[in-house]
């Protein structure tokens, strides 16, 4: 019978009362972008051919732009309300008072 690393952990943790955590060096616990050199580092030392990961390369760098556009948009939205109290805080404009 062939059991998951998962099923293992937990007969583990049931017969010793240990949990097991993931190490600070672990994949695991990397971002995606980091994870994915990682993994093309120990295929290359594998021997194993990494092309089959172009479309991961291409989704990183997606997602990098992504992120780039989300936190100059964020920016600017923080501009035009910081503008926008500025101006509501002068009071108003083009009325006699």
């Amino acid at each position: 019978m062939t059991r998951s690393v998962a099923e293992l952990a937990k007969e583990v943790e049931g017969a010793t009362g240990l949990v097991a955590s993931p190490m600070p060096g672990d994949p695991a616990n990397m971002p995606p972008a980091p994870r994915l050199l990682w993994l093309k580092q120990v295929l290359t030392e594998l021997g194993v051919g990494v092309d089959f990961l172009a479309g991961a390369d291409e989704l990183a760098t997606t997602a990098r732009s992504m992120r780039t556009d989300a936190v100059m948009a964020s920016q600017q939205a923080s501009q035009r309300r910081a503008a926008a109290l500025s101006t509501l805080a002068d009071g108003p404009v083009g009325l006699d008072r």
